[in-house]
């Protein structure tokens, strides 16, 4: 392994899933119960909407420890049952930097909803 891929590994681009289409009531705590079942699980975060009443949005990021296990996690919970739907996963794609200004914090996105998490 080069310096390049650990360094990616340690700033966590291939270990952040994404996950969507779970239901509102899901809490982070499920969220982590599910992911341990594929392996050791960093964090876990469902986002929210913005405005009141602040109701989750059916989606999270979750962090694995390694980029293996976020792969093990990837291949087992795509498509998986969470509260009687199917959630779909899927690898979290950096948000590249934005032209003058400085990210203090990585930052993590899906193409699909949109969403985005600072770490």
């Amino acid at each position: 392994m080069d310096d390049r891929e650990s360094e990616r590994e340690r700033d966590g681009k291939d270990r952040t899933l994404f996950v969507r289409n779970f239901p509102w009531t899901t809490t982070d705590e499920e969220l982590l119960q599910l992911f341990r079942t594929a392996g050791r699980v960093v964090s876990t975060r469902t986002v929210s909407f913005k405005k009141p009443p602040y109701r989750p949005r059916g989606i999270a990021f979750v962090v694995m420890a390694t980029a293996e296990e976020a792969s093990a996690a990837l291949e087992k919970l795509n498509n998986a049952e969470l509260g009687g739907r199917e959630i779909m996963v899927q690898l979290a794609e950096p948000l590249p930097p934005k032209f003058g200004k400085k990210y203090t914090h990585r930052q993590y996105k899906s193409r699909a909803a949109g969403a985005c998490m600072m770490l």
